[in-house]
């Protein structure tokens, strides 16, 4: 009997450790503490956020009045089960992962015998050039819609441990906390820590903070007028042959995390006149495009928790001013 109490006095001289951090750090939940190493505890979201209704995905384009094509933005369904719900529209969505590439999507889809009355084109800002301004072609795949269930957003966050505990994560984690206390800019590889000027702009405990993700700046210094000027060449281009075909298309380009707090940042990694202005280049350019930035802002200045603290997505509550948004310019 010595043996097997001695190895679960050991087992529980480990556990009880590791469960006790788990419990004070939280669950990780949003994928910038999760990539980044960083405390939840600290950067975890706090505010309720509103219970949206998620919508089953379409499985086929049949049927479908709505057709989108979208990143991790579009994902889980929740802006456009909030558009649906606004404008009762039958949605389908596409992931940019399961398409081969952009140009192998725009030939399958201006194949198909019957298009749906609208194509919304979303994505994140960072990718806007690398996605649209010369696509290359790529081997041909048959575009597959997105797997969701027909579920609901969550209220709060958890604050529970759930399933396996990775020690060597906690221990990680825990060693990051002391930094994430410090004042100032803290990389962490893909997640960087910066300051704001305001403390009001997130419900996280680590008010004045911000995490976004590294890429966000890769724009910086890089991108050109003449880079912008091939996104839209591209973008009318798809929206003219959708249009010989009788459907119209919104471009719905969802603003980088560290593009809608930039006037916050502290400090900032360039100057703000050398931070390109995606949008402002593209406005007025590019047939159906949609200006997410402008009331995103807006809403920043009033609401907390637009994009979550600890995540580089928004949360409900921005994904249901995205659908809003993107409603709101459509013809009447």
């Amino acid at each position: 009997m010595r043996y097997p109490t001695t190895l679960l006095l050991i087992a529980l001289a480990i556990f009880l450790p590791c469960f006790g951090i788990a419990l004070y750090q939280e669950p990780v939940d949003g994928d910038l503490t999760r990539i980044g190493y960083l405390p939840e505890r600290q950067f975890g979201w706090n505010d309720p956020q509103p219970v949206q209704a998620v919508r089953a995905n379409g499985k086929s384009l049949e049927g479908a009045d709505v057709v989108v094509l979208g990143d991790s933005f579009s994902q889980k369904n929740v802006w456009q089960s909030a558009f649906s719900d606004l404008t009762g529209a039958r949605v389908v969505t596409f992931d940019y992962g399961d398409i081969g590439c952009f140009a192998n999507w725009r030939s399958w889809l201006l194949a198909q015998p019957r298009l749906p009355r609208l194509v919304i084109v979303q994505t994140v800002e960072r990718n806007l050039v690398e996605r649209f301004k010369a696509p290359r072609p790529c081997r041909s795949v048959e575009p597959r819609p997105i797997r969701v269930e027909a579920g609901a957003t969550a209220a709060e966050r958890p604050r529970f441990p759930r399933g396996g505990i990775n020690a060597a994560y906690l221990f990680k984690v825990l060693g990051r906390d002391a930094k994430t206390a410090a004042d100032g800019r803290l990389a962490t590889g893909e997640v960087v820590v910066a300051g704001l000027d305001r403390a009001d702009l997130f419900s996280s405990r680590a008010t004045g903070r911000i995490l976004y993700y590294a890429g966000d700046e890769d724009k910086i210094g890089a991108w050109t007028p003449g880079d912008l000027d091939g996104v839209a060449a591209t973008l009318n281009g798809f929206a003219a042959e959708l249009a010989g075909r009788g459907s119209r298309v919104a471009f719905a380009v969802v603003p980088d995390k560290l593009t809608a707090y930039y006037a916050h940042v502290r400090p900032q990694p360039a100057p703000a006149e050398r931070y390109p202005d995606s949008m402002g280049l593209l406005r007025g350019r590019v047939a159906g495009l949609v200006d997410l930035k402008t009331p995103f802002l807006e809403a920043i200045a009033a609401n907390r928790d637009l994009y979550k603290p600890d995540d580089t997505h928004l949360s409900t509550r921005g994904y249901q001013l995205m659908a809003r948004t993107i409603a709101d310019s459509l013809p009447k």
